[in-house]
């Protein structure tokens, strides 16, 4: 699959941001189609449960377009130059570290979902704020601790009480039981 959207890429001079802007279409454009699906229910309010999933599917639609032509036209800009300076344009194929990257990303994100359940939100986002700040380079330090603990809170708090999701608690179950 790594090799084929390569060679497309390469096949069409395709730059990072256009295969995203395109992924940014694709996923806006589906988006907007589950949520023309919605059901519309009497209790409803005049834009009606799908009207803001659509406008944002429409909005990442349009984003992607916006990003599709901004990187043609820097692709323009870049082909113009070298044929001015007379110099060979860089190689601009995608290599598989960015794939090997977003796969670790993924895999972190695959284990947050499976460990919802067992651990519960608070101690799962607390684990995966640190585990993505050292995957993505930052030292294990209590800096690093305290803000994976607070971001964690932060986003509980948000979920759990501001919007009334129901959390998955976990181990802290064992917690309240034995008070």
């Amino acid at each position: 699959m790594i090799s084929l959207i390569r060679q497309f890429a390469n096949q069409f001079e395709m730059s990072r941001d256009a295969i995203g802007a395109l992924g940014s279409i694709i996923v806006g454009l589906i988006y907007y189609l589950l949520a023309t699906q919605l059901r519309i229910s009497a209790l409803d309010d005049s834009l009606g449960a799908g009207g803001l999933p659509r406008i944002y599917g429409v909005l990442m639609m349009a984003l992607g377009v916006v990003l599709l032509v901004r990187s043609q036209h820097r692709s323009m800009l870049r082909h113009q130059h070298s044929v001015n300076n007379s110099e060979h344009t860089k190689d601009t194929s995608i290599g598989t570290r960015p794939f090997l990257r977003a796969g670790g990303f993924l895999l972190i994100g695959v284990v947050v979902v499976l460990a919802l359940e067992p651990l519960g939100y608070l101690l799962s986002i607390t684990l995966s704020l640190s585990t993505l700040s050292l995957y993505l380079g930052a030292r294990l330090n209590s800096l690093l601790i305290v803000v994976s603990v607070l971001g964690a809170i932060f986003l509980w708090v948000l979920f759990a009480l501001v919007l009334q999701v129901s959390m998955p608690i976990g181990v802290l179950d064992l917690l309240y039981r034995i008070k």
